[in-house]
């Protein structure tokens, strides 16, 4: 027989205790997007269990404060490696010049190529196919060290272009940084430290070391330039264009690279599928070429007439 009564049943599902219930998946989506959907914001935040310690920042500090140990090691050991000889005869020739330069007696004199005494042709050497801005650099460090003298002056600048060796390492670490992570950069950094013909170049006072220091810095400002393509990255990249034409005329083809640089990455961006953004390129490259121009100018200003 069937219980007749008038009282509802209960047929509703009691929640269970907290202690009874069992881990289950989250009511709602990461950072609070629906059940079953991920947000944009939750793939791209970083969780703080995830979150990168600074200590491999210092690890890496730390290696490449000894790599540049060792290569100051090899770069500094025998200075006078030909005792006071004058074997290398470029060096040599550089020593005479550099003796022969003096400061100039204004700012007005300095840019005014017929007159400054910086300009190697004004002090009997007609023939000077180098850039001057490494050798003016060692004529104000030698002047400050009180070692302008023949013995003496070509000392100061090969321990200036070890100093510059040492630099482009540190800007090469940064530029393997840059493009492919800490590792390689240190990689890159080490296998320059003992490079053979670096250390060579190192013991030399000629213009090549500081060249290659500040093409190295072209090449890093070169990479910011092309990834953010605001005007002071293409302007760090100008400059430092003109420091290296400054110190070797002949890497005068980084010149072109530079503004194909400058294209690719504006196409790359799709930016040049319109007009705006072609007038946007041909400003960049102004701006590239006007930054280059004016570093130049002030760096070796025997280049230009007047």
């Amino acid at each position: 027989g069937w219980l007749v009564t008038d009282r509802p049943m209960d047929v509703s599902v009691h929640e269970p205790m907290a202690a009874d219930r069992l881990p289950g998946p989250p009511e709602s989506g990461l950072g609070g997007s629906p059940p079953g959907q991920v947000g944009l914001q939750d793939l791209t935040a970083r969780p703080q269990s995830l979150a990168i310690p600074r200590q491999p920042d210092r690890l890496a500090a730390a290696v490449l404060l000894l790599v540049l140990s060792l290569a100051a090691a090899f770069r500094f050991l025998g200075v006078d490696w030909d005792a006071g000889q004058h074997l290398h005869p470029d060096e040599r020739f550089l020593t005479m010049v550099t003796t022969a330069l003096a400061p100039p007696e204004s700012p007005y004199q300095y840019f005014d190529t017929q007159a400054s005494q910086l300009n190697p042709r004004n002090v009997g050497y007609e023939l000077f196919v180098y850039g001057t801005l490494p050798i003016n650099l060692v004529y104000f460090v030698a002047r400050a060290w009180d070692r302008t003298s023949y013995g003496d002056v070509y000392l100061v600048g090969r321990q200036l272009m070890a100093v510059f060796d040492l630099l482009a390492i540190v800007v090469l670490y940064l530029l393997g940084r840059e493009l492919y992570g800490r590792r390689v950069g240190l990689v890159a950094a080490f296998l320059a430290a003992c490079t053979a013909f670096l250390i060579q170049q190192a013991h030399f006072f000629t213009v090549d070391s500081a060249a290659n220091f500040f093409v190295m810095l072209f090449l890093l400002a070169a990479v910011h330039m092309m990834r953010r393509g605001n005007g002071v990255s293409i302007a760090v990249a100008g400059a430092a264009l003109g420091l290296a034409l400054a110190s070797k005329v002949s890497i005068w083809p980084l010149a072109p690279l530079a503004v194909l640089g400058l294209f690719v990455s504006e196409r790359h961006r799709g930016l040049l599928r319109t007009r705006d953004g072609v007038s946007r390129w041909v400003l960049e490259a102004l701006l590239l070429g006007l930054a280059a121009f004016l570093t130049l100018r002030v760096a070796q200003p025997d280049m230009w007439a007047g």
